[in-house]
């Protein structure tokens, strides 16, 4: 999936979905805290400007560096260019709440 975009980098970030303020509010009620927010697998960093309005920090990462040069610089969020296996710790089964194939944020979130 990664490598997808790599040599259209721009066409990419001009092309994805433009999502509402109200999808990222209702992704921070989720969350107890607001101090740390992961993008995983940022691409172009669209989402991670939205979450940023919710929370102290974003790190924001991709195996893309080319997606990478295009992502938006925003003063909250921090992007990472990382290894696909760079993550060592456990699996997280809720992603699949937030994100819909292939790896787009769903529009209407489900409830906790």
């Amino acid at each position: 999936m990664a490598g997808l975009f790599t040599k259209q980098a721009a066409v990419y970030a001009a092309a994805r979905p433009v999502y509402t303020k109200e999808l990222f509010s209702k992704l921070a009620a989720l969350t107890a805290h607001h101090r740390l927010a992961w993008d995983v697998g940022t691409g172009n960093g669209q989402a991670a400007i939205g979450v940023a309005e919710h929370y102290d920090v974003v790190v924001a990462t991709d195996v893309s560096a080319e997606q990478l040069q295009h992502a938006a610089a925003h003063l909250k969020v921090r992007y990472v260019h990382t290894r696909r296996r760079a993550w060592g710790g456990p699996r997280y089964g809720g992603r699949g709440r937030a994100l819909r194939p292939p790896g787009v944020l769903r529009r209407r979130l489900p409830r906790p």
